[in-house]
């Protein structure tokens, strides 16, 4: 009888080993309640001995079933090499995750995780943990491998084996995550990672004669890292290392065949030449399962995304403006004679063209996105997706006929960004009666091109910091800017006065715009802004230096030192989050040092303690920097690796558009806002206080 059929043979109940097992486990769990640790690997708790249970639930039910004789013959499973009937396939079960963590540090890597310095155990600890990872991979693939998947597979397929096993692994593994200090998103993510990881054992098993000795290898690889870096836990994004091997699991699913996860079944093996065959089969499995990974991988990470529908019942167009303020020189370029441009890109109600192609959402976007990627000191392909996504906008649609003007709103852009950065929100708040003009202010954003072609890179990161710090933090003085002393120690006057151009610009396009789409259809006397960021910072200068302004909405933004001492007249909300998210942000992914973040909260509360009209200090849990922004629609591991925060990324967006479309719609349209009295049940994560 052949060890493939001897290994098939039906070896008591799979479900009574599963029973079995989690009654063992049942003291460990207990043990790693109290939260001791390991003695000779306190990264894990106690309960990790519990990885000994599946070999212990298999001894019982052999022995019961066939003796001590049964027993050893289990345990002569842990050295069946001599099942594998090629090197390859130990090279590939050998190598399979270091390229998987490989993949996933340098996606990790890239994505602008602020990842901390390696710190190695010594070569002793990391041999001492590595042949104890190897033990342990043994006590449980015995279990596993060498007994429950034969009496799974007597009846269900390969793939549905693995995925019974992978299932009952990950829920075995819960309380140990849970124990560990991991949240329930880690342990949600690690649960389906170790599913796809029993998929591709079972088809390595497959592949080898039924070998146990090739799963406790690989099993072991598994958990390697965590025996060669004290602090992997701040490497690791279970999210991510899913992404890839479940890419891997399907991929080797799709070429082997989900029956028996054997490449030899899809090709022929008899003679020299099938065997010839069969190792070029799974090589090419093995190596095309990895490569085809990486390239699926990147773009389930970096993916062509879409906006959410905004539920405003208005359609939305744009058009965009060159202006140029001739009284004004741009003091972000060195030619004293280079007078100020901004480009402004105006969002306005429509009527419904649905058969129209939908404007880009970067209408530059290879120069923008090398501009942003440069500041960021991020590859440019990080970015690639961006220049193919699209918005829920017509380029030059006929404006909606059924108002006569609509409330206008001057949205500003964070630092180092791009008009567009918050388009979730100008779209919702254009379907609902407003229209939108973003601002690109160049020097502040990542790079302005202009109809000529030419182009303006913003400053640094560093630059734009010591330029902007300076107008909230007492004790900071901006350097000269091409000679030119600034306004109130910062750029944040000059900024302001993009907006006051801006309005004035506007107001030109409402008595006759040029392309005959908006002439008329502008309320100036119904005006606000909105920013983040930086953004929040001019706006709040700006609706201290013009009376125009009628409501002003900071998200996430220190306010300047002139606007703490002067305070503001309009009425005005503040969206932003506790100084605890904040520190939480700065644990993740850095940044946020102590003295920004006593400016950032004292500056808003103060300035929102002093408002003489209506006022609304709005927080929301959970929420980080980015969440602020569109930011958060570009990648699903972002909030893995730190980037964005615990709240999902469209809860966020959706009480930011609440919150702002409220406020906008008391103070410029005079509509009821019940949102705006006080708690609401619809947004537990949120406080909001009030001056009415």
């Amino acid at each position: 009888m052949t060890p493939d059929r001897l290994s098939r043979k039906p070896t008591g109940s799979p479900w009574l080993f599963f029973l079995l097992l989690f009654l063992l486990s049942l003291p460990f769990y207990v043990l790693g309640a109290a939260g001791d640790r390991l003695p000779i690997a306190s990264f894990l708790p106690l309960t990790a001995l519990m990885a000994f249970m599946p070999v212990i639930a298999a001894l019982i039910l052999v022995v019961r079933d066939s003796g001590l004789a049964g027993a050893r013959a289990l345990f002569a499973r842990v050295l069946d090499y001599d099942r594998i009937n090629s090197v390859q396939w130990l090279l590939v079960a050998l190598l399979i995750m270091p390229v998987v963590f490989l993949l996933h540090y340098g996606v990790y890597r890239l994505s602008g995780a602020a990842l901390p310095d390696a710190q190695l155990f010594s070569i002793l600890e990391i041999l001492a943990f590595a042949l104890m990872f190897l033990v342990g991979a043994v006590g449980e693939e015995l279990g596993w491998q060498g007994y429950a998947f034969a009496g799974l597979s007597a009846r269900w397929s390969a793939l549905t084996t693995s995925l019974i096993l992978g299932t009952v692994w990950a829920l075995w593994h819960v309380i140990p995550y849970a124990q560990m200090g991991h949240d329930v998103g880690w342990i949600a993510w690690q649960c389906l990672a170790t599913i796809a990881l029993r998929v591709i054992i079972v088809w390595l098993f497959a592949n080898t004669g039924h070998s146990v000795f090739i799963a406790v290898l690989f099993h072991a690889t598994i958990n390697i890292p965590w025996g060669i870096l004290t602090n992997y836990d701040a490497y690791y994004a279970p999210f991510l290392l899913f992404v890839i091997l479940a890419v891997v699991a399907v991929i080797v699913v799709v070429l082997a065949g989900a029956a028996t996860l054997r490449a030899s079944d899809r090709c022929d093996h008899s003679g020299s030449k099938g065997s010839a065959r069969y190792l070029a089969a799974g090589g090419a499995v093995g190596s095309g399962a990895l490569i085809l990974a990486a390239a699926i991988a990147f773009r389930i990470v970096l993916p062509v995304f879409h906006f959410p529908r905004p539920t405003g019942p208005y359609a939305i167009g744009t058009v965009t403006y060159h202006w140029v303020d001739a009284n004004r020189p741009d003091i972000f370029r060195a030619d004293p004679a280079a007078r100020r441009e901004v480009m402004v890109q105006v969002w306005y109600p429509a009527q419904a063209v649905p058969a129209a192609p939908r404007a880009p959402y970067l209408a530059d976007a290879d120069a923008v996105t090398a501009a942003f990627a440069r500041l960021q000191r991020k590859p440019q392909f990080l970015f690639s997706p961006l220049k193919y996504v699209t918005t829920d906008a017509v380029s030059s649609a006929p404006i909606a006929n059924d108002q006569r003007n609509y409330p206008v709103l001057i949205f500003l852009e964070g630092a180092t960004g791009f008009r567009q950065m918050n388009t979730y929100q100008i779209e919702e708040l254009v379907s609902h009666g407003y229209i939108v003009a973003a601002i690109d202010q160049p020097g502040a954003a990542a790079n302005v091109v202009f109809p000529d072609g030419r182009q303006q890179a913003g400053l640094t990161v560093a630059q734009l910091h010591a330029m902007v710090g300076s107008s909230y933090m007492r004790d900071r003085v901006a350097p000269r800017l091409n000679g030119h002393v600034l306004e109130g120690n910062s750029i944040i006057p000059y900024l302001a006065q993009d907006v006051s151009f801006t309005l004035d610009q506007l107001a030109e396009v409402n008595r006759a715009d040029a392309g005959g789409i908006l002439t008329g259809k502008l309320d100036m006397q119904g005006t606000g802004v909105f920013g983040i960021s930086l953004g929040g910072i001019v706006a709040g200068d700006s609706c201290l230096r013009d009376p125009r302004l009628k409501a002003c909405l900071v998200m996430d933004a220190a306010m300047s030192l002139d606007v703490v001492k002067s305070g503001l007249r309009q009425p005005a909300m503040w969206i932003t989050r506790d100084a605890t998210d904040m520190r939480l942000e700065r644990q993740r992914s850095g940044g946020w040092p102590e003295p920004e973040i006593e400016s950032h909260q004292t500056s808003m509360r103060s300035v929102y303690e002093s408002l003489a009209r209506s006022g609304y200090f709005v927080r929301v849990s959970g929420m980080f920097h980015s969440n602020f922004t569109d930011i958060s629609n570009w990648s699903p591991v972002l909030s893995q690796i730190g980037v964005t925060g615990p709240i999902d990324a469209v809860r966020a967006h959706t009480i930011v558009n609440a919150y702002s479309r409220a406020f906008f719609d008391r103070h410029l349209k005079g509509r009821p806002a019940p949102l705006l009295a006080g708690p609401s049940d619809a947004y537990p994560e949120v406080k909001v206080e009030t001056k009415p």
